[in-house]
């Protein structure tokens, strides 16, 4: 299963540049260390938007997805939004205080599930 931490997010020092860029990052992690396909990927909020572009830039890359909290009819004027919400609050993510916390918890849960399979 791969749930990859986002650039810009958890102590990652990448910056954040865009979907498209993290996705082929994930294509290409997966292509050099895991063989070229994986069993289950997973993703939530701006992890599942980054999911599913990679899903459609290579379909085949897993057999399973876990996608939430994502938008899938594209929308010029919610993608305008949030660039503009990303990059006046992109400063913040370094804050603890500022994390939203569900993405943890959201992790954890699902680690549970699949610890007990």
């Amino acid at each position: 299963m791969v749930l990859p931490i986002l650039d810009g997010h958890a102590g990652c020092d990448k910056q954040f540049t865009t979907i498209e860029n993290n996705a082929l990052d994930i294509i290409e992690f997966v292509n050099s260390k895991l063989g070229g396909s994986v069993l289950m990927m997973g993703g939530l909020s701006l992890g599942g938007q980054i999911l599913l572009e990679t899903l459609s830039q290579r379909k085949d890359i897993c057999k399973y997805a876990i996608v939430e909290s994502v938008l899938v009819i594209p929308s010029k004027f919610t993608y305008s939004m949030i660039k503009l919400a990303f990059g006046s609050c992109y400063g913040l993510i370094k804050y603890k205080w500022f994390s939203i916390n569900h993405a943890d918890d959201y992790v954890r849960k699902l680690l549970e599930i699949v610890k007990r399979r």
